[in-house]
């Protein structure tokens, strides 16, 4: 499978944050539009994002927007791997 980066089929956001005092005045909303209309002028059969498990709000959104869950990406605190086993 080629890598992520790789393929020229997709675009790809990376670290989409709207502040505090922005947040419900359509800001990402309008942000993930402009990415939609850039996917489809560049030939794209897909928009990927990466959102944390435990920021519920913006799972919601996504959803709404018709974002579905692809893949885990799991991560470990390199500091604690010693004490774990």
């Amino acid at each position: 499978m080629p890598s992520a980066f790789d393929r020229p089929d997709r675009i790809i956001v990376c670290e989409l944050y709207v502040g505090e005092p922005y947040r419900g005045a359509g800001l990402a909303h309008e942000l993930i539009e402009r990415a939609e209309g850039r996917a489809q002028a560049e030939g794209c059969s897909e928009l990927v994002l990466s959102v944390n498990v435990d920021n519920e709000r913006a799972l919601r959104f996504y959803e709404k927007l018709g974002f579905e869950p692809l893949r885990h990406r799991m991560t470990v605190d390199v500091a604690n791997l010693d004490e774990s086993g």
